[in-house]
């Protein structure tokens, strides 16, 4: 059920964050939930992170979910409520709302609700309050075909251990950053040893299930630093060229 709500937070937020972005499909499994929608182009590592930390603040407000069958006719005209395209719904429809009784949504249709809250026809299993999700971990966002992107998300325990796995090769990739950098200016770290460790630390960086964003911002650290190692290469080199050829401009 985590995930299930989960998936209602997500796709709240992403329309938060993107404006216009419609459901096309959706998987909720036990350990991940996966949402597709319509983007004209990927996600940056910072609407990831606004996406994220959207349905992080919804978890922490500790919202009630509420459901109630609703006449399809008026649950329509609940301004923005969220439906699946092409999809066909019952009469009476089920309405879900994280946040807000149905019967305020229905009392008022047109006023703020949906802006403020995800509301949704559904007829699903879900939990009573958004806390219980725990946490979220945007761990992919992807093309899956033309205008349609995919994003696979952790929630629960699983999201708690991805963020602090994440932490730990933060720290990891910051320890390793600050003994580079240490290593060049002073010319204790042999540039291809540099190099390895900076190619190991990438490598464990991707095959790592953490927040895109997070993996995103580290993986472009690891690139500035190892364009600092190749350029301190090339510097390192053309010196010891003109010092040789100084020598033998010496001996003519």
């Amino acid at each position: 059920m985590k995930n299930h709500t989960g998936t209602h937070a997500l796709n709240f937020a992403l329309r938060r964050v993107l404006g216009e972005a419609d459901q096309r499909g959706s998987l909720v499994a036990p350990d991940r939930l996966r949402f597709d929608f319509t983007a004209k182009k990927a996600m940056t590592p910072d609407e990831i992170n606004e996406t994220e930390k959207i349905v992080q603040r919804m978890i922490e407000a500790n919202y009630q979910v509420y459901a109630r069958e609703t006449p399809l006719g008026l649950a329509k005209e609940i301004q923005g409520l969220r439906a699946v395209f092409d999809e066909t719904y019952p009469d009476p429809v089920r309405v879900l709302s994280i946040g807000e009784p149905v019967e305020t949504l229905t009392g008022d249709p047109t006023g703020p609700w949906a802006v403020q809250y995800s509301v949704e026809f559904c007829g699903g299993t879900h939990l009573h309050r958004s806390s219980h999700i725990m946490s979220i971990a945007l761990v992919t966002e992807e093309a899956i075909a033309k205008g349609i992107r995919r994003i696979v998300a952790l929630t629960g325990p699983e999201a708690l251990k991805a963020h602090r796995n994440a932490g730990l090769i933060e720290k990891e990739v910051g320890d390793l950053e600050l003994k580079v950098k240490s290593g060049l200016e002073d010319g204790s770290l042999p540039f291809k040893t540099a190099t390895k460790m900076i190619v190991e630390t990438g490598d464990s960086l991707s095959n790592s299930l953490i927040s895109q964003w997070r993996k995103e911002t580290m993986r472009r650290t690891l690139n500035s630093l190892k364009k600092s190692v190749i350029d301190a290469d090339r510097a390192h080199k053309t010196k010891l060229a003109q010092q040789v050829g100084l020598v033998f401009h010496t001996r003519d």
